[in-house]
């Protein structure tokens, strides 16, 4: 790959500059990136600390490049030394690295950018620094740039094309006139006979000393300043031999020299508090912390690896010229491989968490993951196979499938690659086959947006279903036997079996006895009334199960993925942990109904009343965020109400919801409220970056619009104290690609809303997860405020102990309906890893 050219200008305009079809612009305070844009793109700011100033316009490459600039010589400290700041992006270095961190940006968005920007920026300044060390003040002005990098040319290359580093200004000192060392520039308030030391300033020797207490001091903690950043030099030079030694262990380190600037990078601030160290113990001490984190790799599984580690998940067509197209009827074999970069030969490739990996008991060194192809294109034998995964490195095998071309044109293959059921990756890999088709082979790569926790458990079945390019919807089901269906409803139809069960909620909610409405007066139910429910949900949840596995076009395949489901939920003596990652596909799972109308009726054949069902999107580019919700030292809470529904409802309900959390944020420790009620308190809270809201709580109206109605999904909105927030509102100003710092698990309580319905989470979920929420919990239909109050209360009673939100949801499911004979529970859904939870859980004082 070539090394892409520097195209970047400075336009130092005070308005938004509007970026060209083939570029990004970025926006620079003072040479430190505020925020950077692309056509299309709202603002997708990198969050950065940076200092008020000028604002700058930089045009930039897509192809990211970095230069980094010494503005100028400042006096500081006593010291004659350069400031830094890095003006652009330099381009990743092809050869060590580039596409793995390329993928990572693509994966991960822009935020992965300002890491690196910081680090390198920190680098950039410390070597600088020590250029500048040996050469004299009239040196420095007659050439302020040095010449090559010094020690840290390692460092900097194996992971960046650095071309240059260009002083651009450098600064008289104006306490002297003289010619004198930069690292022996005197503090301005110690006095000398400038005279009688012209010479060996013009030489850039040592000074004498005059006996001056104050010069000796200045001397002596310079001495240690040196001795310090040699300490740097030489820590940074032993890392990179333990790496060294460390890849000789694994042939596929030895092909991935990246990892050592990668590895030396991850370790950086060791060497960095190394360096500032300014006496003997301290750096003593820190020597062995570093030494301690670059044992051998026998030593090292008591360090286990970082969980934002990532490898490769590579598949390649073995003994096969990748730009070859296969041939019909004859057999080639796929193999499939955990690398550390790219593989040459590979066919596909996709960057993949290691958290979601790697196993999480320290005893167990290797993890077994299973590779699961499917494909209606080719003749497999198998269509499962292991990995074997160590916690760093490569996998100890391939997984291996023999496979045979059906047909000529372009061949679809499916491999994914999952752990307990628990869904991590999937490739979906296009292979030319026959001699007229001379087009090389494509794929794409997305992972699931969330990552495992420490508490990460198996899943008994996932249901993996995106869109088929051709119509319909493709299902792939992860567990101990493989299969896959397609489905043929279209995307109208899906609208209208989830209007039905929208509409068949609405009137439980509506229902009347001739007395009174039993679900919105109450929680108790009567037996009448919850027989009315039962018969309405049950049959709409069949419907819904009958257009999905059973529609008219459908074939033998999606038929065989129902009578799965079915046969797996009704013989299991236990609740099931079922995942389902999709793509515009927003079937409300948990009302599925698996039984037949004709016979006897039971709430224990609603899929989600008996099993745990978590919804996960299936899109790329979402942070990486474990499922612990970390309360120490504080968990903050958004709470986000509509304080006139009491008024419009003639009730307490937001004044008692309002009580209860004042009273439990005194009995429980460490936990913050943050009251909202106005639109635009809540706009500027999910504008704000340094919004710190983990639990992010909406008690309010809410509407759903499809895409084709009227505004489209950019019309459903949300109805505050003061006015309504459309989600294009939302897009417009408080724009995706800005996080939230708490990554908030957003509940939405949307009570008394008629016009909601599974159709709202299409649009709203992807919002929030692209601002870095972890998930979202809320009701998918009209629910009374009654009923919306009181599971709140006992939801959050649960969630706060510390139990997941998965088991919190099914059991007040449950309990509702036993209790009081209430099955409203039943329009809560989770669209989050339903092992999410508050750790340390914030127990109330005294139990």
């Amino acid at each position: 790959m070539d090394v892409p050219s520097l195209i970047s200008e400075e336009l130092p305009l005070p308005g938004r500059v509007e970026p060209r079809n083939d570029e990004l612009i970025a926006v620079f305070r003072d040479g430190r990136l505020q925020t950077i844009y692309a056509p299309g793109d709202r603002a997708r700011a990198l969050w950065l600390r940076y200092r008020p100033g000028r604002l700058t316009y930089a045009r930039i490459s897509r192809e990211i490049r970095i230069d980094a600039f010494v503005q100028g010589v400042a006096l500081q400290d006593g010291w004659l030394l350069p400031e830094v700041r890095v003006q652009t992006f330099v381009a990743l270095n092809p050869a060590n690295g580039y596409a793995l961190l390329r993928a990572r940006i693509e994966e991960r968005g822009l935020q992965f950018m300002a890491a690196l920007t910081a680090e390198l920026e920190a680098e950039i300044s410390a070597f600088v620094r020590r250029l500048f060390a040996p050469r004299t003040h009239a040196e420095v002005l007659a050439a302020p740039t040095p010449a090559g990098f010094g020690a840290s040319e390692v460092l900097l290359r194996g992971l960046f094309v650095v071309d240059s580093v260009h002083v651009e200004h450098a600064a008289a000192d104006p306490q002297y006139g003289q010619q004198r060392s930069a690292v022996q520039a005197r503090r301005v308030d110690v006095a000398e006979d400038a005279q009688s030391h012209s010479d060996a300033e013009a030489r850039g020797l040592p000074l004498p000393d005059d006996n001056n207490p104050e010069l000796v001091k200045l001397r002596q903690q310079h001495e240690l300043t040196l001795a310090a950043a040699q300490l740097e030099l030489e820590l940074q030079r032993l890392r990179i031999e333990a790496e060294r030694d460390r890849q000789a262990l694994s042939r596929a380190e030895l092909e991935a020299r990246s990892a050592i600037a990668a590895e030396t990078l991850r370790n950086i601030s060791a060497i960095r508090r190394a360096a500032k160290a300014v006496d003997d113990p301290d750096r003593s001490r820190l020597l062995r912390e570093f030494d301690a984190a670059t044992k051998s790799a026998g030593q090292a599984e008591e360090h286990p690896v970082l969980s934002a580690e990532s490898r490769t998940f590579n598949a390649e067509v073995e003994e096969h010229d990748s730009g070859e197209p296969l041939e019909v009827g004859e057999r080639y074999t796929v193999a499939f491989s955990i690398d550390l970069a790219p593989r040459p030969q590979a066919v596909a490739s996709g960057v993949v968490a290691m958290a979601l990996v790697t196993a999480t008991d320290l005893e167990e060194p290797v993890t077994e993951l299973t590779v699961q192809v499917d494909s209606d294109d080719f003749e497999m034998s198998e269509r499962a196979r292991l990995l074997r995964v160590p916690r760093s490195g490569v996998s100890h095998n391939k997984a291996r499938f023999d496979i045979v071309p059906l047909r000529e044109g372009r061949g679809t293959l499916t491999a994914t690659l999952h752990r307990g059921g628990n869904f991590i990756h999937q490739l979906q890999l296009e292979l030319p086959v026959g001699a007229e088709t001379r087009t090389t082979a494509k794929f794409t790569s997305i992972g699931r947006p969330v990552a495992a926790a420490e508490r990460h458990r198996d899943r008994d079945r996932s249901f993996v279903v995106k869109p088929n390019p051709g119509g319909g919807y493709d299902c792939l089901v992860i567990g101990p036997t493989a299969d896959h269906a397609h489905m043929p409803i279209t995307e109208s139809q899906l609208a209208g079996a989830i209007e039905t069960v929208r509409a068949a909620i609405t009137a439980v909610v509506e229902y009347s006895d001739g007395v009174g409405l039993p679900f919105s007066d109450g929680v108790d139910i009567p037996r009448p009334a919850e027989d009315f429910a039962l018969e309405t949900l049950a049959r709409a949840g069949a419907r819904m199960f009958q257009q999905v596995f059973r529609h008219p076009a459908g074939g033998e395949d999606a038929r065989r993925l129902g009578d799965v489901l079915r046969q797996l939920t009704s013989e299991a003596g236990r609740p099931l942990q079922l995942q389902v990652v999709s793509r515009s596909f927003p079937v409300p799972w948990q009302l599925l109904y698996l039984g037949d109308v004709r016979q006897p009726l039971s709430w224990d054949l609603f899929l989600g009343m008996r099993h745990v069902v978590e919804c996960i999107p299936f899109r790329s580019g979402f942070p990486d965020i474990g499922t612990e919700i970390p309360s120490d030292p504080q968990l903050s809470v958004g709470l986000n109400l509509n304080t006139a529904i009491d008024q419009e409802l003639d009730g307490d309900y937001v004044a008692c919801q309002k009580a209860w959390w004042s009273q439990s944020s005194s009995r429980r420790p460490r936990m913050q409220v943050i009251p909202r009620s106005r639109r635009e308190e809540v706009l500027s809270a999910l504008a704000d970056t340094d919004c710190a809201d983990q639990i992010f709580y909406l008690y309010c109206h809410a509407t759903a619009s499809g895409s084709r109605d009227p505004g489209g999904i950019d019309a459903s909105s949300l109805e505050l104290t003061d006015g309504r927030l459309t989600l294009g509102d939302l897009y417009l100003e408080a724009p995706p690609g800005v996080p939230l710092a708490g990554n908030p698990l957003v509940f939405v309580n949307a009570c008394e809303s008629a016009g909601l319905s599974p159709l709202f989470y299409d649009g709203f979920l992807p919002y929030f997860m692209s601002k870095g929420a972890r998930g979202v919990v809320g009701t998918e239909s009209k629910i009374p405020a009654v009923f919306a109050t009181e599971w709140a209360r006992r939801f959050f009673d649960h969630f706060l102990d510390g139990k997941p939100v998965g088991d919190v949801v099914l059991g007040l499911r449950r309990s509702f309906l036993v209790e009081h004979g209430n099955p409203l529970g039943l329009i809560y859904a989770v669209y989050c890893d339903s092992d999410t939870a508050i750790v340390p859980a914030l127990l109330r004082q005294g139990s």
